[in-house]
């Protein structure tokens, strides 16, 4: 699961440095396949959320203990430097975004954007609204 995260957690951070640098704006470059899909429904694995106001050790617990509250979680690792919550799933289930966007925002904070891995390994991505 270890090796899963942290090829996850670096794709996010890559995925989202590419595609909010204005020196890569429209610009075609070889490397993983990463996309964007309007709902992804996390099947196994992982997901990783990015969270606007993640800022201290009690924000983290708040967020953390809201998104351990839904079924389908096993466990949830807040990073508040980079503003990220990894949230590991339960074995056969699967994870809406919507609904841990539901519970992340029921405690004040501001998520934007998903990432999980397709079957493929490919990085998915989801701006969430």
């Amino acid at each position: 699961m270890k090796n899963f995260k942290t090829k996850l957690a670096a794709s996010a951070v890559v995925a989202a440095v590419l595609m909010s640098s204005p020196v890569m704006a429209g610009h075609q470059h070889e490397g993983p396949a990463m996309h964007y899909d309007e709902n992804i429904k996390v099947e196994a694995g992982q997901a990783v959320i990015q969270v606007q106001g993640l800022v201290c050790q009690v924000c983290a617990s708040k967020a953390e203990g809201a998104l351990k509250s839904l079924d389908s979680v096993e466990d949830v690792d807040v990073d508040l430097k980079k503003q990220f919550i990894t949230i590991d799933l339960e074995d056969g289930k699967s994870l809406d975004v919507e609904a841990v966007a539901k519970q992340i925002r029921s405690k004040g904070f501001n998520p934007y954007m998903a990432y999980a891995l397709d079957a493929d390994g490919n990085v998915i991505m989801q701006r969430i609204k």
